[in-house]
């Protein structure tokens, strides 16, 4: 479906929708890579799960939960530090973060 987009000018090439090299974040996926389209099932626990919506765009925040949702992982940073005492947080976004029709992310 991308594809064809691409081909009738409708969306830039994968190489202008990426930042710029070294900048992408890659996710691993637990057991395997799925496939383009098909029906998705996820887990709701009812009315008090109130970070399934998060859990649905996760990867568009500056810090993320990794897959075991015990550890803080960077997403639109590229990293980040914290001083001692906990008071300055200093993050790096990733260089030439774009949306998905390669406009710029703006961050």
């Amino acid at each position: 479906m991308l594809a064809e987009l691409v081909k009738v000018g409708k969306l830039p090439p994968v190489a202008q929708r990426l930042p710029e090299p070294g900048e992408v974040m890659v996710v691993k996926p637990l057991k395997e890579i799925g496939k383009y389209g098909g029906r998705w099932r996820r887990g709701f626990t009812g009315p008090a799960d109130v970070e399934n919506g998060n859990r649905i765009v996760s990867t568009d925040k500056i810090l993320m939960w990794d897959y075991t949702g015990n550890k803080l992982a960077p997403c639109l940073v590229k990293d980040w530090r914290q001083s001692d005492d906990g008071k300055i947080t200093a993050i790096f976004l990733r260089k030439g973060l774009k949306w998905s029709d390669a406009s710029p992310h703006g961050g």
